[in-house]
């Protein structure tokens, strides 16, 4: 197989050494696509332990918030997130 590179010198590759090149390639790119996050701009996403740390309440006080709905959370496989800045608005606005 014939490729020319940036300079134009003709370089000449085994096939097989072509499909190991292609191969790795794919399987770095992958990889990285796998390693993908989920970012939403204005969020401050925080875990259960991490919002009940933040607003100094208890494991069980959190869940009742939860299944009141007075708490929005997200679910992003099986983890639970919630919106930092959204709960302090809710607080501020003596929603919570």
């Amino acid at each position: 197989m014939k490729n020319i590179n940036n300079d134009n010198t003709l370089v000449i590759i085994q096939y097989d050494e072509l499909m190991t090149g292609i191969s790795n390639m794919l399987d770095s790119k992958i990889s990285n696509f796998n390693k993908i996050t989920i970012v939403e701009s204005k969020e401050e996403l925080l875990t259960r332990e991490q919002l009940k740390n933040k607003l100094n309440i208890s494991f069980p006080t959190l869940h009742k918030f939860m299944k009141e709905g007075k708490i929005p959370f997200k679910k992003i496989g099986k983890k639970t997130y919630f919106n930092y800045p959204e709960i302090l608005n809710l607080i501020n606005r003596g929603k919570l």
